[in-house]
Formats: structure tokens, sequence, C-alpha cells
């Protein structure tokens, strides 16, 4: 009995001495950083906002080009789709040899009526002698006198109608209104021509307009003379600038027709339908580096570090995309420090070791 005792004794000294050597406080232990990051703070830049619209393309004003006259036969065409033309060049000429007797007709008839008017004034002259010496009565005189105002009223009905032949003369031929580009031609040779029949169709000045399609909630930031740069079919782009904002709202999509110039280039074609910029109003905005921008489950994060060098995630809010830098619409006060990069990797209550050269 004596030896277990002492047996049992030994042992629990053992135990006792075991238990001094362990350490006291495991709170102390040095953590592990999970990743070494750089870290970046959101700053301010000043942008003109980017707003994205569709529309079509479309002429600046059509002319719709026809002949003045009815009943003449169109001898010639001389215009063709795709021509260029010049105000006042002849697109069709017509068989006008109907009017050219006419002018004719009228400069016969105000010679006449010259040479009659010349044999009144005449006789004119020679009756006020003769009712200054009494051969003649007043009467007479006033024959005479009569008969040069009927003579220099007929010369002026003559003149009216030579004008109006002329006139007639100058509308026959089918006439460009306007300079601009032939996008429909229907004049055709041996056709007879009538009022209201249009023969040409033509974009004035071969000015084109991009209808853009905008929003309402995007028109306060859409300002006259704004710069716009359109995209082609062929990934081209097309310079433009605003001209007009429609002044009502499309009750039903909820949008407006922003009318933009568009600069004169060989892939702009009137009836594309393409999408374009519009420039926006300047204005001051917080952006951060895209890498320091998270995405889960379709949301966008940040990863702050506090001064323990712990992170956390936050939701922000994101604007338009410039370059390599992102618009940050909520979510940040604007001091925070954020890791630059490789936030995937990190998960929240992660400490890290943030490098020297970017704390």
């Amino acid at each position: 009995m004596r030896l277990a005792s002492c047996v049992a004794v030994v042992l629990a000294l053992a135990g006792t001495a075991s238990l001094a050597t362990e350490p006291k406080n495991t709170k102390n232990e040095t953590i592990k950083p999970a990743l070494t990051v750089a870290v970046v703070k959101a700053t301010k830049q000043t942008i003109k906002s980017g707003i994205t619209a569709n529309g079509n393309l479309a002429a600046w004003q059509e002319a719709s080009v026809g002949a003045e006259l009815s009943g003449l036969r169109v001898t010639e065409v001389r215009a063709n789709v795709g021509d260029v033309v010049k105000r006042g060049q002849v697109l069709a000429v017509v068989n006008a040899e109907s009017i050219d007797n006419e002018i004719a007709q009228a400069q016969a008839q105000m010679a006449e009526v010259n040479a009659l008017l010349t044999e009144a004034r005449a006789n004119l002259a020679r009756s006020e002698n003769l009712q200054k010496q009494g051969f003649i009565s007043p009467a007479q005189l006033t024959t005479q006198q009569t008969a040069v105002s009927s003579s220099e009223a007929r010369l002026n009905v003559g003149k009216a109608a030579l004008a109006n032949a002329q006139l007639r003369r100058r509308q026959a031929n089918v006439l460009a209104p306007d300079a601009g580009i032939i996008t429909q031609r229907l004049a055709a040779v041996g056709a007879v021509t009538s009022p209201g029949q249009e023969l040409f169709r033509l974009i004035r000045q071969g000015r084109l307009e991009w209808r853009a399609e905008v929003n309402a909630t995007d028109l306060p930031h859409i300002q006259i003379g704004s710069e716009a740069m359109i995209r082609m079919a062929d990934g081209t782009t097309v310079a433009g600038k605003v001209r007009q904002i429609a002044p009502t709202v499309d009750m039903q999509s909820r949008n407006a027709i922003v009318y933009v110039d568009v600069k004169a280039h060989a892939q702009a074609r009137a009836g594309l339908y393409v999408n374009g910029t519009l420039q926006g109003q300047s204005k001051e905005v917080w952006v951060l580096p895209q890498a320091a921008l998270l995405v889960r489950d379709g949301f966008h994060f940040v990863m702050k570090v506090d001064a323990q060098n712990k992170v956390s995630a936050a939701k922000v809010n994101v604007g338009q995309r410039l370059g390599d830098w992102v618009e940050i619409l909520g979510g940040l006060a604007g001091n925070e420090q954020l890791v630059a990069s490789g936030s995937a990797f990190l998960n929240d209550g992660d400490t890290v070791k943030v490098s020297a050269q970017n704390k």
C-alpha cells in the first residue's frame, strides 16, 4: 500500500510540472495575413457623362421635285439616283415647242402693236397742230388721243403675254429647287408631265440627321450644341452635334427624339438604324479603378481595409465606365482604404498585409 501511494504522488507532481511548462495565453499568437495587397482610395474626376441611344439616320429635309406645267412630254432625263446636283440644275428636259411658238406669237403681236402705237402718236401730234389752227374740232382730237391710249394698253397686254410665255418656258424644264443628292427618280423619257406628279426626290444640301431615341430621365443632361458620336454598321464613327430636342415625349416608350446633325461620311446613309453616344453635361464624380471592384450575384462590392488590416465587403452602386475607371454612385464616404486588386481571394474578416509603397 505504501508503494502504491508513493507512485501516485510522483505521477501527480510530474503532471503539475508538465502544466507549468505550457503557454498560459494562446491569444497572443501572430495571425498570418491571408494576402499582401495594395490599397487605393476613391478619387474625384470631372467628366462629361455619355448617354447611349439608338435611332434612325434620316434626311434633314427632303424635296419633292415635279413638273410645274402639264401636257409636256419628257425628252431627256439628266439626273439619276445618287447624283449630287446644284440649285437650278436641269434634271429633265421637256418638249416645249408649243411654248416657243407662244413666245414667237407674243413677240410678233408686240411688234404690230408698237407700229400702231407709233402711227397713233404721229396722228395725235398732227391733230394737235391742226386743232390749234382751228382746222379740226376738239372731238376729232379726242379720237386721236383715245387711239394712242388704246395702242398703249394693247402694248402692255402684249408685254404681259410675252412675259407669261417666257415664264412658262423657264418652268418647262424640271429644275433642282436646291442643292442636294438625288434619292429617287421616277421621270422617264416619253412621259407626259402633270402638276403634282413627283419626278425626283432629293436630300436637301445632302444633310443627314440622327434621330436618337433618349429616355426622358436623360433629357435634362443633354444640351443643344452637345457633341455626339454615331457608330456605323462597319464600326466606324461619325461626329455629330445636337441641333434640336423634341418638345414631346412618347407616351408609350417614354422616349424623346433628339435631332443630331451628322457630318458627311461615306458610310452614313438615310434609313440606317444606328447607335451612338450623346455627350451630357460636365459633372464631378467619385471613381475607382475597375480592378478594385468585385462582382458577386450581380452586385458590385469593394473590400475595405480597417486600421487593424482586416477587410470587410461593402456594396457600392456603379455608373458608367471611363476606360480603366468606374464611376461610383453610392456606398462610399470617399476616405476609405480599399483593396486595389485581388478582392476575389478575400473574405470578410480576413487579415491582409498592406504593401508599404501603397499604404
